[in-house]
């Protein structure tokens, strides 16, 4: 196999995965709303642990890299539920600061 057809199948795997996140995310905004509904909190530590433990031990070799990938992941749907308990966080914030356009980011100086 060479590189190309490589980075083919890459190209393939990244996007079944970001479908995946796509639908993570919407259940965690179902997650948010339910705890919402329910007046519980946001953070869940016994279920992080969970989930972390068996995203490491389920990874074999790539046990720690899939603690890494799943702790962002974590860190990711707690903002999304954080902004819709309280509308903004700091994570939103970098985010919108990142997609403006470069005009913005960078205005040209008055030459």
């Amino acid at each position: 196999m060479d590189i190309s057809n490589l980075r083919e199948s890459i190209d393939t795997v990244d996007q079944q995965i970001l479908d995946l996140f796509v639908q993570r995310m919407e259940l965690s905004e179902q997650v948010a709303e339910y705890k919402k509904a329910n007046a519980m909190p946001i953070v869940n530590r016994q279920r992080e642990r969970e989930v972390l433990a068996g995203a490491s031990e389920k990874a074999g070799q790539y046990g720690d890299y899939a603690y890494q990938l799943f702790s962002r992941l974590i860190d990711l749907s707690k903002a999304r539920q954080s902004e819709m308990f309280a509308g903004e966080t700091a994570v939103r914030a970098l985010i919108d600061s990142a997609l403006l356009p470069a005009e913005k980011l960078f205005p040209r100086s008055g030459m």
